[in-house]
């Protein structure tokens, strides 16, 4: 009866311990991965805006952070409900993902934003600054044109079709920011200003915009 007894208890702790460390990965999981859509979260994008911003600085290289928010998602989540809220989220997420190099980040920053980290531009060399700016312009419009693209083709959420515009803010590393935080504010900065000023298109950071937000 002891015997029998130790087993039970045994086998009573060895599920106790399966089910903790059960519960420690789906708990380190959720810490980095966003539930809906299973995309990086912010704290991991952080870690990964984080490393690129020390290469750029320590490596003179090019990097562009992208702010992506769907425009008008607050109207379309109270007429149709959360449950096609969610679904439009992931299907978002998923033409996002398709719009990116293999190379490239994507993460969900909130509940209709999303982040495109473009670690290592290849711009080549420059003989003045506007040119080297132009350059690299040129590169992150490739992508910033292939997301507003993506989201051109009208959505399928519940049976019904939407068309679906996206606000996009650019900040460029390190000529906007030298820190993960300063990168964030600043195409947050560029994407409110986008959805201020009619929508639907991208915008850059300047230093004019940072000046507007802090007057107004």
């Amino acid at each position: 009866q002891a015997l029998v007894e130790n087993k039970k208890m045994s086998d009573k702790l060895n599920e106790l311990e399966r089910r903790t460390q059960e519960s420690d990965r789906e708990t380190q999981r959720l810490a980095f991965q966003d539930p809906l859509t299973g995309l990086p979260n912010l704290n991991l994008i952080g870690q990964y805006l984080e490393f690129t911003v020390k290469q750029c600085v320590r490596y003179r290289r090019v990097a562009a952070l992208l702010e992506i928010d769907i425009d008008r998602f607050k109207v379309f989540n109270e007429a149709m409900g959360q449950k096609a809220g969610d679904e439009l989220l992931q299907k978002v997420a998923e033409r996002l993902q398709q719009a990116i190099r293999d190379t490239d980040s994507l993460g969900r920053k909130g509940e209709d934003e999303f982040i495109i980290l473009l670690s290592e531009l290849n711009v080549g060399d420059h003989k003045t600054p506007d040119a080297r700016i132009r350059a690299i312009h040129q590169h992150v419009e490739v992508v910033a044109h292939r997301v507003t693209q993506m989201m051109a083709t009208p959505f399928t959420v519940q049976g019904q079709k939407f068309n679906l515009d996206v606000s996009i803010g650019i900040a460029i590393c390190p000529d906007d920011g030298d820190t993960p935080q300063s990168l964030l504010e600043n195409a947050d900065t560029a994407m409110y200003h986008v959805k201020e000023t009619g929508r639907n298109r991208h915008q850059f950071y300047t230093h004019d915009l940072r000046r507007r937000q802090e007057k107004r």
